[in-house]
């Protein structure tokens, strides 16, 4: 996706700020998905290595998926809730305007949602 495309707001910072990978890496990953080449101001070399990080980054996390549901930290549910959260903030991304307050009531939901779903 553009990065205009994804609504550049506190949601959207937020939700980066709270995961594994950085904007630049989201941003290198939704290009080589939707095949648009590599982004500009940045060297092949970092271009590659930034690529290299994701992958392994991806790679970690899927792991850790399979890992914690084997020991019972997430179960069906928590994939359920992952998945329905996942689409409602895709049409959040995908809206052309940006609303703060409704941002900040969703991240609200969110932060108590992944709380609720961690059994840590």
């Amino acid at each position: 996706m553009e990065p205009q495309k994804y609504n550049f707001n506190s949601f959207y910072r937020y939700i980066i700020a709270n995961s594994l990978f950085t904007t630049r890496q989201i941003d290198i990953i939704s290009r080589r998905l939707e095949n648009r080449g590599t982004i500009e101001n940045i060297s092949s070399g970092a271009y590659y290595r930034q690529v290299k990080q994701s992958r392994t980054k991806i790679v970690r996390l899927l792991y850790s998926i399979i890992l914690l549901k084997c020991v019972g930290a997430l179960d069906h549910e928590t994939f359920f809730a992952i998945e329905k959260m996942a689409s409602q903030i895709e049409v959040m991304f995908d809206q052309k305007t940006s609303d703060n307050s409704r941002a900040e009531s969703v991240i609200s939901v969110i932060e108590q949602l992944v709380k609720r779903m961690c059994k840590v």
